[in-house]
Protein backbone atom coordinates (compact mmCIF):
# COMPACT_ATOMS: atom_id res chain seq x y z
CA UNK A 1 0.00 0.00 0.00
CA UNK A 2 1.10 3.37 -0.98
CA UNK A 3 0.54 6.49 0.90
CA UNK A 4 0.76 10.03 -0.78
CA UNK A 5 0.93 13.14 0.94
CA UNK A 6 0.26 16.23 -0.02
CA UNK A 7 0.51 19.77 0.54
CA UNK A 8 -2.04 22.13 0.23
CA UNK A 9 -1.52 25.94 0.86
CA UNK A 10 -3.34 29.00 0.33
CA UNK A 11 -3.68 31.64 -2.85
CA UNK A 12 -1.40 34.88 -1.90
CA UNK A 13 -3.49 37.78 -3.50
CA UNK A 14 -1.06 39.42 -5.70
CA UNK A 15 -0.49 42.07 -3.04
CA UNK A 16 0.67 39.49 -1.04
CA UNK A 17 2.90 37.68 -3.65
CA UNK A 18 6.10 38.82 -1.80
CA UNK A 19 5.55 36.87 1.73
CA UNK A 20 6.79 33.85 0.39
CA UNK A 21 10.14 35.33 -0.76
CA UNK A 22 11.17 36.92 2.63
CA UNK A 23 10.13 33.77 4.16
CA UNK A 24 12.22 31.48 2.31
CA UNK A 25 15.38 34.14 2.79
CA UNK A 26 17.09 33.99 6.32
CA UNK A 27 17.16 37.60 6.24
CA UNK A 28 14.12 37.17 8.30
CA UNK A 29 16.09 36.03 10.83
CA UNK A 30 17.54 38.93 12.06
CA UNK A 31 15.20 42.01 10.83
CA UNK A 32 13.06 43.53 13.55
CA UNK A 33 10.73 44.76 10.91
CA UNK A 34 10.11 41.38 9.02
CA UNK A 35 10.48 39.34 12.51
CA UNK A 36 7.22 41.72 13.31
CA UNK A 37 5.40 41.51 9.67
CA UNK A 38 5.16 37.72 10.20
CA UNK A 39 3.88 37.91 13.41
CA UNK A 40 1.25 40.60 12.28
CA UNK A 41 -0.08 37.79 10.00
CA UNK A 42 -1.78 36.30 12.90
CA UNK A 43 0.21 36.05 15.90
CA UNK A 44 -1.24 32.49 17.13
CA UNK A 45 0.07 30.52 14.08
CA UNK A 46 3.34 32.16 14.33
CA UNK A 47 3.85 30.90 17.85
CA UNK A 48 1.73 27.82 16.84
CA UNK A 49 4.18 27.05 13.95
CA UNK A 50 7.23 27.64 16.46
CA UNK A 51 8.35 31.03 14.44
CA UNK A 52 8.73 29.72 10.98
CA UNK A 53 7.47 31.91 8.62
CA UNK A 54 6.80 29.06 5.37
CA UNK A 55 5.27 26.84 7.91
CA UNK A 56 2.81 29.23 8.90
CA UNK A 57 2.43 30.37 5.15
CA UNK A 58 1.29 26.66 4.38
CA UNK A 59 -1.31 27.14 7.09
CA UNK A 60 -2.81 30.49 7.32
CA UNK A 61 -6.50 31.02 6.30
CA UNK A 62 -7.13 31.99 2.54
CA UNK A 63 -9.77 34.38 4.27
CA UNK A 64 -7.00 36.19 6.62
CA UNK A 65 -4.64 36.18 3.68
CA UNK A 66 -7.86 38.23 2.08
CA UNK A 67 -8.43 40.99 5.12
CA UNK A 68 -4.49 41.45 4.73
CA UNK A 69 -4.71 42.04 1.07
CA UNK A 70 -6.69 44.88 2.38
CA UNK A 71 -5.43 46.30 5.41
CA UNK A 72 -3.46 49.28 4.27
CA UNK A 73 -1.71 49.73 7.81
CA UNK A 74 -0.28 45.91 6.76
CA UNK A 75 0.69 47.05 3.42
CA UNK A 76 2.57 49.66 4.16
CA UNK A 77 4.55 47.32 6.89
CA UNK A 78 5.13 44.94 3.81
CA UNK A 79 6.06 47.75 1.45
CA UNK A 80 8.63 48.66 4.06
CA UNK A 81 9.85 45.27 4.73
CA UNK A 82 10.31 44.62 0.77
CA UNK A 83 11.62 47.56 -0.17
CA UNK A 84 14.94 46.98 2.99
CA UNK A 85 15.01 43.58 1.78
CA UNK A 86 15.63 44.60 -2.00
CA UNK A 87 18.71 47.20 -0.79
CA UNK A 88 19.56 44.68 1.04
CA UNK A 89 19.73 41.53 -1.18
CA UNK A 90 21.45 44.18 -4.16
CA UNK A 91 23.61 45.65 -1.66
CA UNK A 92 27.16 45.29 -1.16
CA UNK A 93 28.03 42.98 1.92
CA UNK A 94 30.86 41.99 3.47
CA UNK A 95 31.62 38.51 1.30
CA UNK A 96 31.30 40.53 -1.66
CA UNK A 97 34.04 43.42 -0.74
CA UNK A 98 36.47 40.79 0.91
Amino acid sequence: MRINTYTVVPSFPEKLNCLSELAYNLHWCWDPETLGLFQRLDRDLWNETYHNPTRMLGQISQERLDELAQDEGFLAHLERVWSRHKEYMEGTSWFTRT
